[in-house]
């Protein structure tokens, strides 16, 4: 039987992945949960819902960070691949 055949490997992995599961979506569900309260530096978990959502996306820091995001992302992008095709063709010379 093909799937049990790496059983040993799968458990030996088991421990891995809970706890990359805990630290990994407990953490992101606990900064959620963290964004929807009132808390400055300290945690207190005063439920507000998403006013705090709402107070950063009317803030013109918000729209400017979000136009550098794209910015930065298609000049990154296109770096990357001029980069790579300058490269590809530099490895492919024949000398």
């Amino acid at each position: 039987m093909p799937l049990f055949r790496n059983i040993a490997s799968m458990i030996a992995l088991l421990p891995m992945i809970v706890i990359s599961l805990t630290v990994f979506v407990g953490c992101i569900i606990y900064s959620f949960v963290y964004s929807l309260t009132n808390s400055k530096l300290v945690p207190v978990m005063n439920y507000v819902g998403f006013d705090q959502y709402e107070r950063l996306f009317k803030q013109r820091k918000w729209d400017v960070a979000v136009e550098n995001i794209f910015i930065y992302g298609f000049v990154f992008t296109i770096g990357c691949l001029v980069i790579g095709f300058l490269l590809a063709v530099l490895i492919d010379q024949k000398n």
